[in-house]
């Protein structure tokens, strides 16, 4: 159970990064 749920952190973490990236993305288009 540890394991997965360490392994769902991991995903939310990098579909967080994958949000991140994209605003940054859209904020630099802006400018």
């Amino acid at each position: 159970k540890k394991c997965c749920f360490s392994k769902k952190s991991i995903h939310t973490f990098f579909n967080a990064q994958q949000k991140n990236r994209e605003f940054f993305s859209a904020f630099l288009v802006i400018f």
